[in-house]
């Protein structure tokens, strides 16, 4: 909370080690006086007591107002362009322009320390809305920035050199609000890239995130336009980034992309395949289940009517093989299986005068003690085709 500027803690850091001077013997200043600081330079503090915290302190020659005397020892002072403090986070919000502040409550310290002890008594209190330049953006949310131009402070009549009403000094002081404006430029100016540069970094960590949700559900169901969009995703992160880290984690997803790529590959490939044997083995199929069709065509076209195979035992084509040494034996064969082996013991036909033709057999079957082929005894024979 905003501290007064009056109370008891404020009285005891005015307490001086030199004996109290009496305002009514101080000699009169006509105010405003331009001062410069000696050859020592000087020190501007909160408080006007050595004990006061350092709100900055002044190189030789440069320029102060005097506002105010307080006794012979010193002077309630300004400088040309305000002076560094410190304000904290919770009080300002972000400005339209780079590099400042505005502040979001009444009343708000301005202190010479990042801390709200009483030892860093502030040096003014500032109204809502008002613009502060921002110096210093900290990690521990006491922003430094540049005090409104009237702030004051106090510092040593000792260490100042009165130079006069600002009258005759104003080319001087314009120049020094100037050359303080012009620095803090630069730094609003560092403090813009580093804005857009946080705000780039925040873009791509959102597109970061989005390409692993992406990731993440392409690892449970693939598609090639899910893995398009996760590595636009990852490309962009990497051109919104110039952080090594987002670099380093695009270069991780693409490569668990990739990874995923290559398994899903595999996997079409596996598929492929697989649709491939499962192509192969149905034409093998289709093509036993033609020729069987084609063979049983044939046969049924070959084969004698119904009328004619009933007057036969058997019917097939005639087939000479050697059982023994210059032992001919005949065969009925059909379709290339030898069904019966042939024997005409009167002589009635000269089964080499049949050889490669159809016929119909009528005669005997001989069991023959189990040999297979079974012997047919012909009794009559007749040819069917050749």
């Amino acid at each position: 909370m905003p501290l007064p500027f009056t109370g008891p803690i404020l009285l005891a850091c005015l307490a001086s080690t030199r004996p109290a001077q009496d305002p009514a013997a101080s000699p009169t200043l006509p105010l405003p006086q331009v001062a410069e600081a000696g050859p020592k330079g000087a020190r501007v503090l909160n408080l006007f007591s050595e004990d006061g915290k350092v709100v900055r302190e002044l190189k030789p020659g440069e320029l102060l107002i005097v506002r105010e005397q307080q006794g012979r020892d010193w002077y309630k002072v300004e400088i040309p362009g305000g002076f560094p403090c410190y304000i904290h986070s919770d009080f300002t919000a972000e400005g339209e322009k780079p590099g400042t502040l505005v502040t979001t409550g009444s009343g708000i310290n301005l202190r010479p320390l990042p801390s709200s002890a009483p030892d860093a008594y502030p040096i003014a209190q500032v109204s809502k809305g008002v613009v502060l330049r921002l110096l210093e953006a900290r990690s521990d949310r006491w922003n430094r920035v540049l005090s409104p131009p009237d702030a004051t402070a106090w510092a040593s009549a000792a260490s100042l050199k009165l130079l006069g009403p600002p009258e005759g000094h104003r080319s001087r002081l314009d120049a020094a609000a100037a050359a303080a404006e012009t620095e803090w430029k630069s730094i609003a100016d560092r403090l813009a890239k580093e804005r857009v540069s946080r705000e780039q970094e925040k873009e791509a960590s959102d597109v970061l995130a989005k390409g692993d949700r992406i990731l993440t559900g392409l690892a449970a169901k693939w598609s090639p336009e899910g893995a398009g969009q996760a590595r636009a995703a990852f490309e962009e992160a990497s051109k919104k980034s110039d952080l090594d880290a987002t670099k380093t984690a695009v270069k991780d997803r693409l490569t668990r992309l990739e990874a995923l790529e290559a398994l899903e590959r595999e996997k079409e490939e596996a598929r492929k395949l697989a649709e491939r044997q499962e192509e192969l083995q149905r034409r093998a199929a289709d093509e036993i289940t033609r020729r069987a069709e084609q063979g049983r065509a044939a046969i049924e076209a070959g084969a004698p009517p119904p009328d004619i195979r009933k007057r036969f035992e058997a019917i097939g084509w005639v087939e000479r093989v050697a059982a023994a040494p210059a032992v001919p034996e005949f065969r009925l064969a059909k379709g290339g299986i030898a069904s019966y082996v042939l024997t005409c013991p009167s002589g009635r036909y000269d089964l080499v005068a049949f050889l490669g033709k159809e016929v119909g057999i009528k005669g005997k079957v001989l069991e023959n003690e189990g040999r297979v082929p079974r012997m047919l005894v012909v009794e009559r024979l007749e040819i069917l085709s050749n």
